[in-house]
């Protein structure tokens, strides 16, 4: 075969490699199935962009859905509290209102229901899918078009307002302008999307990602540091020094949906202090939820479980529990304790101790949950703090 496209057979002043090649393999013309390698291989890319293109679906579903989860999961626990609130205050809200809100609570906790098997369908995709894209080399047509399938599936279950996307044999592209008035796929492989309204709408209020007006009003006025030390003593399991600096708040929060509710109390009191051991430092925290009923709403602080905070400069710092923590309740109190340790790396502390917090992220066993946080230099004091107490 030559570069052109010709051939001719093969002849006795040929070469033994040549002959040998012809025997074992021989050439066939293009009436015959013949495929240069090079089109093998891109039919592989284009069997691996299908892959990844599918996979980029399924994964911002997932996110779409692990937001409804959080909302869901923040819906129930505000009619909760409204709920328990007003049974503790019968005689101040007339009974329509308390079967209103025992109305509203368990429509909540049916919302909260449906998204959680939800959020287990679209999780169960989202590893298929990255499984599928692993090993490019190995992605068959087979495994897109089953994945495809059961995306379909799930989306004819959970996304009854789903715009159809079309999936060609060359190209992924949009047919919305003309499945959307039948509402039904168009063609063999169509598969279904979000609406895009879904994909562009605003962010919630405590998003992380997006970054705070310049001239955003701050509540809090930088103040004095009342530096105290609560542990100085040496280590037994390390026998190196251990330094504590005392908790000091770092935020509170109320729903204003609650507030009503809670009047002078708040529904989270979150503080923490600097733990230094020998040269490593730790970063311990401590969430007061004023509900005995948050262990179901919250569920837990688990092992590696996020706390990411955002600086005001925009920087982000990324911190994971070393502990697993379920919470207790405060038998004085009567609020749910939450507790978290994470450890503290020389970059973190570099970041941390140049700027001023913005928000803070939490991470729990139930969905993520962003607060604002209001005394800015938390970590700024604390350092300052342990760096005095070892002198």
């Amino acid at each position: 075969m030559y570069p052109d496209g010709s051939w001719r057979p093969m002849e006795a002043q040929d070469s033994v490699l040549l002959r040998n090649v012809q025997k074992s393999e021989p050439i066939l013309g293009p009436d015959q199935g013949y495929e240069p390698d090079r089109n093998l291989a891109e039919q592989q890319n284009f069997l691996v962009r299908q892959a990844q293109d599918l996979k980029t679906m399924i994964l911002e579903e997932d996110k779409k859905v692990q937001n409804e989860f959080r909302n869901a999961t923040n819906t129930q626990f505000k009619a909760n509290e409204m709920r328990n609130n007003a049974e503790a205050n019968k005689d101040l809200i007339p009974p329509d209102r308390i079967l209103e809100l025992n109305e509203e609570y368990e429509n909540a906790v049916a919302d909260l229901k449906m998204v959680n098997q939800k959020q287990k369908a679209i999780r169960k995709l989202s590893i298929e899918a990255v499984d599928l894209t692993t090993d490019p080399e190995k992605i068959k047509k087979n495994k897109i078009d089953q994945l495809k399938s059961k995306y379909n599936l799930f989306l004819t279950n959970y996304e009854h307002a789903a715009v159809p996307v079309a999936i060609n044999a060359k190209t992924y592209h949009s047919t919305s302008s003309k499945s959307s008035t039948s509402g039904k796929p168009s063609g063999e492989n169509a598969v279904y999307t979000t609406m895009p309204a879904a994909t562009t709408s605003k962010a919630s209020k405590g998003d992380l990602n997006n970054t705070p007006p310049a001239n955003r009003p701050r509540p809090y006025i930088s103040a004095p540091f009342d530096c105290r030390i609560s542990i100085d003593t040496i280590d037994l399991a390390s026998q190196r020094r251990q330094i504590q600096v005392t908790p000091s708040l770092i935020f509170t929060h109320t729903d204003a949906d609650l507030r009503p509710y809670f009047k002078d109390r708040e529904l989270i009191t979150c503080k923490g202090s600097l733990v230094k051991i020998g040269p490593y430092f730790y970063l311990t925290i401590e969430f007061q939820i004023g509900s005995s009923h948050s262990q179901n709403n919250f569920g837990a602080l688990q092992k590696d479980s996020l706390l990411r905070f955002k600086m005001l400069n925009g920087e982000y710092v990324s911190l994971y529990n070393v502990k697993f923590d379920r919470g207790h309740i405060d038998p004085y109190t009567g609020n749910t304790v939450f507790s978290g340790q994470y450890a503290l790396g020389k970059e973190e502390i570099k970041k941390l101790s140049a700027g001023e917090l913005d928000k803070i992220r939490v991470l729990w066993a139930t969905g993520y949950e962003d607060y604002d946080v209001y005394y800015v230099d938390f970590f700024k004091n604390q350092l300052s703090c342990l760096e005095e107490a070892e002198q």
